[in-house]
């Protein structure tokens, strides 16, 4: 997911952080990034209020096929 990745970025963050910040499993974050899980609503949310991303954004890229 480019988003995922683009957050780790552009906040100078490893994944192990953001999972701290978001509260979530490294499991999850790792199925995100490679596609096996979609972004749920509640995490939508952590990421909208962490990093001011659009919801819409968020929620259409993890149902697009990006592979």
């Amino acid at each position: 997911m480019e988003i995922i990745k683009t957050i780790l970025e552009e906040n100078n963050i490893n994944q192990s952080e953001l999972c701290k910040e978001l509260g979530i499993s490294h499991a999850l974050l790792s199925s995100i990034l490679h596609h096996r899980r979609n972004i749920s609503v509640n995490l939508a949310n952590k990421l909208h209020k962490k990093y001011n991303i659009d919801y819409a954004i968020l929620l259409s890229r993890s149902n697009a096929n990006e592979k």
